[in-house]
């Protein structure tokens, strides 16, 4: 009988003792009082620092006793507007929808070129000018052309 009594008081005892008031902060998220829910954001922001101190001592512990060293792997920096000086030759294709032949009306040296690479023409616009050196096709052309306008 004794027994049973010191069991029950010893269980009693550790009851009343244990634990306090501490819920989880679901449990007091859900019974919705404000005054609550404040007092265990404040207790949760202290417990959080305590972490955060901890934890940053740890971590120079850890520095000042670790011999490997760490590289930084990826660096940033601000972009700047500045000329940029570096080329990359590539090969490659380029396809377009339309292929275009392009013939000179007739043959001569290449006096000069009248458009870029990359430029963009248009039909019927003078891409360059040949020498054709008093050739006979330069010659008659002109002359046909000369006789049509004069009729």
């Amino acid at each position: 009988m004794k027994q049973t009594y010191l069991i029950i008081l010893t269980a009693v005892i550790l009851a009343s003792c244990g634990g306090g008031d501490n819920k989880s902060v679901e449990d007091v998220i859900a019974s919705g009082n404000l005054e609550q829910i404040k007092a265990k954001r404040e207790e949760v922001n202290l417990e959080h620092d305590a972490l955060s101190t901890d934890l940053k001592a740890l971590n120079e512990a850890v520095k000042k006793l670790d011999t490997t060293k760490n590289y930084v792997l990826v660096t940033a920096f601000k972009a700047k507007d500045s000329l940029f000086n570096h080329y990359i030759e590539l090969q490659g294709s380029v396809s377009t929808k339309e292929n275009i032949i392009i013939n000179a009306e007739y043959s001569g040296a290449l006096q000069q070129v009248l458009v870029k690479e990359g430029q963009e023409v248009r039909k019927g616009q003078v891409l360059a000018r040949i020498d054709e050196g008093g050739s006979t096709i330069g010659t008659i052309k002109g002359a046909r052309e000369f006789s049509t306008n004069n009729l």
